[in-house]
C-alpha cells in the first residue's frame, strides 16, 4: 500500500547538500601578493616607511583592497555555512558580519554579535 505522504518523507530523510566552504587558497595568494608589493612599495619609496598617512602606490592599494574584497566574501561565505548547517538557527546574518568588519573597533574586539551585555562602544 502506498501511502500519500510517503514522498514527501523520503525527501525529509535525506540531507541537505551544504555550500563549500570559500577557497582559502585564493586567500593565501592574495595575502602573498599584498607581502609582495608592499616589500616592492618600500624598495622604491623609502619615504613610505617614515612619513605617515602618505597616499600608497596604486599597485599597493589594489593589492590590499582585493584582498579586503575577499576576507568580506570569505567571512560572508563561512557565515552562510554556518547558518544552513544549523538550518537557520545561526543568530548572526551573513551580510551583518561582514558589514562589522568593516568598523575597525568591531573588527578588532569581535563584538558582532550584539547579544552580550558589554558596554557601548
Amino acid at each position: 500500500m502506498d501511502w500519500p505522504g510517503r514522498k514527501s518523507q523520503e525527501q525529509q530523510a535525506e540531507p541537505k547538500v551544504l555550500r563549500p566552504f570559500p577557497r582559502i587558497w585564493i586567500g593565501y595568494l592574495l595575502g602573498f601578493a599584498t607581502m609582495i608589493a608592499e616589500m616592492i612599495a618600500l624598495k622604491l619609496h623609502p619615504e613610505l616607511a617614515k612619513e605617515p598617512l602618505l597616499i600608497p602606490p596604486l599597485y599597493l592599494f589594489l593589492a590590499n583592497f582585493i584582498s579586503l574584497i575577499y576576507w568580506l566574501v570569505c567571512v560572508y561565505e563561512y557565515h552562510v555555512v554556518l547558518s544552513q548547517a544549523t538550518a537557520g538557527a545561526y543568530p548572526i546574518k551573513p551580510l551583518r558580519a561582514a558589514w562589522f568588519h568593516l568598523i575597525p573597533s568591531m573588527a578588532c574586539t569581535g563584538f558582532s554579535n550584539g547579544r552580550g551585555n558589554w558596554p557601548a562602544l
